[in-house]
């Protein structure tokens, strides 16, 4: 990694300790054991990802404008690797609600609103609309 990027990364970790959203989702990965890797890979499509089998968190710097943007998207992987860790399929439109819901937290320091919340799950049924549903977020069905 390039002295920018490891700079970058550096003060996504102080980000991260300084925030409590943040510094309960660092501490689940590593009570886990989960492996954070910084990556600037221009061909990468996602800006995070985990992967359960290498049981590793990876942030692609390349898609990043700001430390703040790369401690968020721990918060959203984080949330996957909780759930995975808890027997919840991942790979669903409720589950990237669920990760983009808990960012929402981690930028904002309150949970979002109701309205937020409708808002958060249009954004993902937008951009993920081949995930199944999984659960419905609001209770009953859609």
């Amino acid at each position: 990694m390039n002295v920018v990027d490891r700079n970058f990364a550096t003060r996504t970790g102080e980000i991260l300790a300084d925030n409590p959203v943040g510094a309960a989702s660092y501490a689940r990965l590593q009570s886990q054991g989960t492996n954070v890797v910084f990556v600037n890979d221009p061909e990468m499509a996602s800006m995070g990802t985990f992967d359960p089998n290498a049981n590793e968190v990876t942030v692609n710097m390349a898609l990043h404008s700001s430390p703040d943007e790369a401690a968020s998207t721990i918060v959203h992987e984080a949330t996957h690797q909780n759930g995975f860790f808890n027997g919840i399929p991942q790979n669903t439109q409720y589950t990237e609600y669920q990760a983009f819901r808990n960012e929402s937290l981690f930028q904002n320091g309150v949970r979002p609103t109701l309205d937020e919340r409708m808002n958060i799950w249009n954004d993902v049924q937008q951009l993920y609309p081949d995930l199944p549903q999984g659960k419905y977020p609001f209770g009953g069905q859609q």
